[in-house]
């Protein structure tokens, strides 16, 4: 569902429910992501992964200038303390956005064994259940 966020200079914004984002929207994100993974060297800040999560989640706002989906150069001319606002908000929103992919236990194991399953050929101590959440650290606040 979309969500309306009160901006502090008065107005507001609205974002993008996150299940409609395209896998196509979000690829230049993880590419970025990846990137920076792979080159240290690289710098991606988590300022401009946030933006980007900006610029693809507000689809409405009560700014005078275009959507930054239209121009980014229009998060360049709002009050910081909006901007601040924003990078929260999408940040709330990134988890439905990003899968996590850090393992967890399987939660039917309870024990930390696992039980062989047969005649399969495999191990089965080294199966292990994915989760899906690519976490963008927070990176901005407000008092």
């Amino acid at each position: 569902m979309d969500r309306k966020v009160e901006l502090p200079s008065g107005g507001y914004a609205v974002l993008r429910d996150p299940l409609t984002v395209t896998n196509k929207e979000r690829k230049p994100i993880v590419a970025q992501m990846d990137a920076a993974q792979r080159n240290p060297d690289q710098i991606v800040t988590n300022f401009d992964l946030t933006e980007q999560l900006v610029v693809l989640m507000v689809k409405e706002w009560t700014h005078p200038f275009p959507l930054p989906s239209q121009s980014r150069d229009s998060l360049d001319e709002i009050p910081t303390l909006d901007y601040d606002r924003l990078c929260i908000s999408v940040q709330e929103k990134e988890s439905r956005i990003f899968l996590d992919v850090t393992e967890k236990p399987d939660p039917k194991d309870q024990n930390g064994s696992r039980p062989n399953s047969g005649n399969s050929g495999m191990d089965s101590s080294t199966t292990t259940s994915a989760h899906a959440s690519i976490s963008l650290p927070r990176s901005v606040s407000i008092a």
